[in-house]
């Protein structure tokens, strides 16, 4: 089953209408990539690879599981790794629901990490590498937004909003869509 594993994930790296004949053939879609790979599935390794989102899409509609997390002490799953590289369509994607039986199910928007306060959640990720277009995907699949991170070991310095780490990064695209999204959020210019 390892080999299996190692064969789809090769696969997964762009060759999204091979890989479906594969996957026909009944490939194990969430067989491990191999004891290097710290657990990681064929769609992990599409994710986190540009130019594999029809390989990634055929993973999930063969019923990939979109919350997989790696082994160890990262955890982070496919939508972490999306999220990462700015890949909005298959952030959108991995948080459909609309991918064909047997489809695991939609991505959890909320589903991080504990490798870092980085990675504790995707929308905090999308927000601190500026990737606005994902952090919209984020939002309109319902995650929790109200993301405070402490960025100062001054107990008395209150914790960041997503909001303020926008403003730190002087990103505008990223403050006028949280901003926008105020109400959902709990985050308000004035904070």
């Amino acid at each position: 089953q390892a080999e299996d594993g190692i064969r789809d994930c090769l696969l997964s790296r762009g060759l999204g209408d091979v890989y479906k004949r594969q996957l026909k053939g009944g490939a194990a879609v969430d067989a491990p990539c191999g004891a290097d790979m710290h657990g990681a599935t064929a769609l992990y390794v599409a994710a986190s690879t540009a130019g594999a989102f029809s390989a990634a899409v055929a993973l999930l509609d063969a019923g990939a599981d979109p919350d997989a997390a790696l082994d160890g002490p990262s955890r982070d799953t496919p939508l972490l790794a999306a999220v990462n590289r700015g890949d909005a369509p298959l952030v959108r994607a991995l948080l459909s629901a609309e991918t064909e039986p047997p489809a695991a199910g939609p991505a959890d928007p909320d589903l991080g990490s504990a490798a870092s306060s980085l990675h504790q959640s995707p929308i905090l990720l999308a927000v601190v590498r500026g990737h606005a277009d994902v952090a919209a995907a984020l939002l309109d699949a319902g995650c929790n937004c109200g993301v405070l991170v402490a960025t100062s070991r001054d107990p008395a310095k209150p914790p960041d909003n997503l909001l303020d780490i926008a403003r730190a990064r002087r990103d505008f695209d990223m403050l006028t869509l949280l901003a926008a999204r105020g109400d959902d959020c709990d985050v308000r210019m004035e904070d």
